[in-house]
């Protein structure tokens, strides 16, 4: 696009230049928060304003191009000339550094001269080149920032951060939850980061790490090869033990590069992978890389599906592409825990353990250790540490939850040997949990079954008895069903794990791998004249045959799901997501009638 830094010079350009940074230098500037950044360019009969001064200059043609660009109903933008003047006299304040109210002068400018933090801030490097030593933004820039944490804006924030000095930072206090504080001045930001990225990220992370995620906006817009430059650039992160020490700049800057790297895929693939493996080197090359890869593999598997999708990205897969390769390259490249992983796995908060559990058989299982990166898993569920959280999302195809697990159980020579084994050592838990003054929504039933489903879907091409697998699931499923109190909560896990049983096992009858009687036979002990029962027979007719599902109807009894469906499809259809459209319901009825 178009700024006033690329056009060309007016005849008399220097001249009015020349005018234009006398009457800047000689207004008064102020650094207060909300100051005016300049006198007014216009004020009819007003001495002090630029018009004038040019006027007086003898530059009267530039004098009447503000006056007549300030008159009432003109439009917003300024004429080619009065863009390029606007925009170099940008460049000259910005670039001297010296004037006081400094932020708002140049962004007023910018603004009028129509140049973005990034234009702006190469063409001041290019001008500093070679005497960057002796240009004073970093120090002022110091100043700003300080004056904006200090301002009594930011009261509440600075009072938080000061009752919480000292305390141990957690993952909560790691990544950014919002988009952090308009702090604004990128081009300051983004000259710094580019003329002297260690002594800019060592300015950075000295702040509050509250304060310090709000940078990540006017950094974003750099190019990944910058970003990469700070990321190695930022004082350590990570004590030898993997202890946060403060700086969280780099989550923030990981976070928004995400985000980049998926719109650069979707118009160019090779050029966003080398821009993951840059970064990734950037990441893993520090020494306290490991343990900032794995608290990004935890990141990732904690945000799940992909962000905002149908929204800002319309190409889904392809974001999960960047992902799954950033999710392999940590993995690869970060070495195992081993028998201290457990040690790190329970230092985190109950939210997010099970975040470090999947990302540790992550890393096991990318180091071709399928077994080891198994027993993570069993070991977690068996320790009490794997709890209902995100249960029912680890059931959705392609998250990074249901793709690490897939890999890892699909990995193993025999699956249903390790379903059914932490199966019968969890029975005592479930035991318990069975009764009403002991239930917990934390039941170990739920992880083993959303697991087992997981691998049983990752299998196609293994080799494993799928047939026996599904069995013991189905078998599992229908236990559970039977005498955990909160089987039938219709938000909880059962129900989708209910779901993707019949899915699997419809499409496994459909191949012939599995006999059409076991499908009939867990349909059977799910029959019940609810919408729920009539979505499993949806899901089987769209993974099985038509002839298929038929048979499969009549087994269980045609008159019998005849009436439960009929009656649920004359029920009011609840509002959750197990209601039936119009056309689901049309097949349906039609499928009853031809049992």
């Amino acid at each position: 696009m178009t700024n006033g830094l690329t056009l060309p010079a007016p005849v008399d350009g220097a001249a009015a230049l020349a005018a234009t940074m006398e009457w800047i230098t000689a207004s008064e500037g102020s650094d207060e928060l909300f100051s005016p950044g300049l006198k007014p360019l216009d004020v009819s009969g007003g001495s002090e304003s630029l018009a004038q001064h040019l006027a007086a200059a003898g530059l009267f043609s530039w004098c009447n191009a503000i006056v007549a660009t300030a008159t009432p109903g003109q439009p917003l933008h300024l004429d080619p000339p009065l863009s390029w003047l606007m925009a170099n006299a940008a460049l000259e304040v910005a670039v001297s550094a010296t004037r006081k109210g400094l932020f708002y002068a140049v962004g007023e400018l910018q603004m009028l001269g129509n140049v973005g933090d990034r234009d702006l801030a190469a063409a001041i490097c290019a001008r500093v080149a070679g005497q960057a030593d002796t240009y004073p933004i970093l120090t002022r820039l110091q100043t700003r920032l300080h004056g904006l944490w200090d301002s009594r804006f930011n009261d509440r924030l600075r009072q938080y951060a000061e009752r919480t000095a000292g305390a141990p930072l957690t993952t909560r206090d790691l990544w950014p939850r919002h988009d952090g504080m308009p702090v604004g001045d990128g081009w300051a930001h983004q000259a710094a980061a580019a003329l002297w990225p260690d002594r800019y990220m060592a300015l950075l992370t000295s702040l509050p790490s509250l304060f310090q995620s709000g940078f990540a906006e006017p950094l974003e817009s750099l190019n990944i090869d910058r970003i990469a430059a700070l990321v190695s650039a930022c004082p350590p992160i990570f004590s030898d033990g993997g202890a946060p020490l403060g700086p969280v700049l780099p989550f923030a800057l990981l976070e928004a590069m995400e985000g980049r790297l998926a719109a650069m895929a979707m118009d160019n693939m090779p050029s966003a992978d080398g821009c993951v493996v840059r970064i990734l080197e950037a990441v893993l090359s520090r020494p306290d890389g490991h343990w900032l890869g794995r608290a990004w593999l935890q990141q990732i598997i904690w945000r799940g599906n992909s962000r905002r999708a149908g929204r800002a990205w319309t190409d889904v897969d392809t974001q999960r592409k960047v992902r799954d390769r950033i999710v392999a390259g940590v993995s690869t490249q970060v070495a195992p825990l081993g028998a201290a992983a457990f040690d790190w796995i329970r230092t985190e908060q109950p939210l997010w353990i099970v975040d470090r559990i999947l990302a540790e058989a992550s890393i096991l299982e990318a180091h071709g250790d399928a077994a080891a990166a198994a027993e993570i898993l069993a070991s977690g569920v068996l320790q009490g540490l794997v709890t209902a959280t995100g249960r029912a999302d680890g059931m959705t195809t392609r998250s990074p939850e249901s793709d690490v697990v897939g890999r890892v159980l699909s990995g193993l020579p025999d699956l249903t040997l390790w379903f059914s084994t932490l199966w019968r050592e969890t029975y005592e838990v479930r035991e318990a949990l069975s009764y009403p003054f002991k239930g917990s929504l934390d039941n170990p039933a739920y992880p083993v079954l959303s697991w087992g489903l997981n691998g049983l879907n990752a299998s196609p091409q293994a080799a494993i008895d799928q047939a026996g697998l599904w069995r013991a699931i189905a078998g599992a499923v229908f236990e559970t069903q039977r005498i955990d109190p909160n089987a039938w909560l219709f938000n909880g896990a059962m129900p989708p794990i209910t779901r993707v049983t019949v899915q699997l096992g419809a499409a496994l009858a459909d191949r012939g791998i599995l006999p059409v009687d076991d499908l009939a036979g867990f349909l059977g002990d799910q029959l019940e004249p609810t919408a729920e029962h009539a979505r499993l027979w949806q899901i089987a007719r769209a993974e099985a045959s038509d002839a298929l599902s038929l048979e499969a109807g009549r087994k269980v009894g045609a008159a019998l799901v005849r009436e439960a469906i009929e009656t649920a499809l004359n029920e009011p259809q609840p509002n959750w997501d197990m209601a039936l459209d119009a056309t689901s319901k049309a097949d349906l009825a039609d499928f009853a009638r031809r049992l």
